[in-house]
């Protein structure tokens, strides 16, 4: 299997994801692209995406949740990398993704310090059909990377199961504006064991934060059921 891997290498060199340029075999950018991802240092508000300085700061009196995004989706290098995983399978973005998370979880770390108390990380469910076809929920996989750079200040578990979407709905790429999105998600999200975030901080993970609709019906089924604080991270904001 190795050597067909590597004779394929030979025949068809690996090109970088997102500039299509040749790379080695163990990378899926090239360096420059790499390179050209820039880093937040901050969290934002979910509702106007002002900069917020530390976890616990709000906008607005009724802010359901703090957002924490990694980077950004303008950037072409991140979209080529959530594009290739989320439709293309490659989980070998992964390395790259965690790199991203490193970075922008070192430079917040002390704001994450006052949330991973009593907390819980909860990946975005897929309804149960996609992901049979997909394979994997990119979502899951996030926060288990995302967990590995936090373990050293928390003892963090990924809550499996308990958040489940009970519609398949469509893709939220396909519609047209917030309000075709907020109504395509609407009481698509449901609690199996609600007692398990009563009183609890809660991370909720998604690749990326667009409209913010499938998120907001999430927290809002969380913070019906009790819990606590809630920030949601993602890989990048659009």
């Amino acid at each position: 299997m190795r050597f067909t891997k590597s004779l394929l290498n030979i025949i068809f060199p690996p090109l970088c994801l997102s500039c299509r340029k040749h790379i080695t075999s163990s990378l899926v950018l090239c360096n420059v692209c790499e390179q050209n991802i820039t880093i937040r240092g901050s969290f934002s508000c979910s509702q106007c995406n002002s900069r917020l300085p530390t976890i616990q700061n709000t906008c607005h009196p009724n802010e359901q949740f703090t957002l924490a995004a990694a980077t950004s989706y303008d950037n072409n290098v991140i979209r080529a990398l959530i594009h290739a995983f989320k439709y293309g399978g490659t989980k070998d973005v992964l390395t790259p993704l965690s790199n991203i998370i490193q970075q922008y979880t070192s430079s917040t770390i002390e704001s994450w310090k006052l949330v991973l108390e009593n907390c819980v990380v909860i990946p975005i469910p897929l309804y149960r059909r996609r992901k049979r076809v997909r394979g994997f929920n990119q979502a899951a996989l996030i926060a288990e990377v995302f967990i590995q750079h936090l373990q050293g200040i928390g003892n963090l578990h990924i809550e499996y199961g308990n958040l489940i979407k009970i519609r398949n709905t469509l893709s939220q790429t396909k519609l047209n504006n917030y309000e075709q999105r907020v109504n395509n998600v609407r009481d698509s999200f449901v609690l199996k064991y609600p007692e398990q975030v009563v009183g609890k901080n809660v991370i909720l993970v998604d690749d990326v934060f667009t409209s913010g609709a499938t998120m907001k019906e999430a927290v809002k089924v969380l913070k019906e059921a009790g819990a606590k604080k809630v920030v949601g991270f993602v890989i990048a904001r659009a």
